[in-house]
């Protein structure tokens, strides 16, 4: 009660939409124990329901003294009424921490994540670096059967392709990255299943009997260069 009280005399004669004035709350809640600083919070929020920057502070706040239940409270409030790079980041940091040491669940929960900011936010001229931690979560991503490989490949073009169609500062960089995954792959393919016309020529020393079984076993056609 005495915090409210400090609050209104602070604000009292003075328009709550005084910058100045609010701007000094949020410093002053920023040295205050958590259980004094959320009615500043609350007073400023009110007032600025898409202030970024406050939601930020506020979040940050109970991240200090991993308050989890009341970090999710405050996301569930502020994410889809203020669609703001540097609020989702926040968010984003906040899934990466809880989900780091809980393995394969962990990081499919991350990419949930992932997938669920991209949605809102993925379109913003500075979605450029949130693009890119995702591209590289799914290349760091664990595979562990040939389906679960196809799919993880399908992911990361499909998130490339977006990417390198959404105006931000990375096109460029995206473009590239995409050229050179989509020839990782295709080198890949060739190696595995190389063409007739694209024969490769090896010594009789260097094929065994269980890699020309391979080669027989799918069909590939292997001409030997006899030394």
């Amino acid at each position: 009660m005495a915090d409210e009280d400090n609050i209104k005399a602070e604000s009292k004669g003075e328009d709550k939409y005084n910058v100045e004035a609010s701007e000094a709350l949020a410093k002053k809640a920023l040295v205050l124990p958590i259980s004094e600083a959320v009615p500043i919070y609350e007073q400023l929020l009110s007032t600025y329901p898409t202030a970024a920057k406050y939601w930020n502070q506020y979040v940050e706040a109970h991240m200090a003294v991993n308050n989890d239940d009341a970090i999710k409270h405050i996301f569930s409030r502020c994410l889809l009424n203020c669609l703001q790079i540097s609020l989702w980041r926040c968010y984003i940091h906040f899934i990466r921490k809880v989900n780091d040491k809980k393995g394969v669940e962990g990081q499919e929960e991350t990419r949930k994540a992932y997938d669920f900011m991209l949605t809102y936010v993925g379109t913003d001229i500075a979605s450029g670096p949130i693009w890119m931690e995702y591209i590289t979560l799914l290349k760091t991503s664990r595979a562990m059967t040939v389906q679960e490989e196809t799919q993880r490949m399908t992911s990361i073009r499909k998130a490339y392709q977006k990417a390198i169609i959404t105006p931000t500062h990375h096109v460029e960089q995206f473009w590239k990255e995409y050229e050179n995954f989509e020839n990782s792959v295709s080198r890949a393919l060739e190696k595995q299943n190389p063409t007739p016309s694209d024969e490769r020529w090896l010594s009789r020393d260097t094929i065994d009997n269980e890699e020309l079984s391979t080669c027989a076993q799918t069909n590939v056609i292997v001409r030997l260069s006899w030394i």
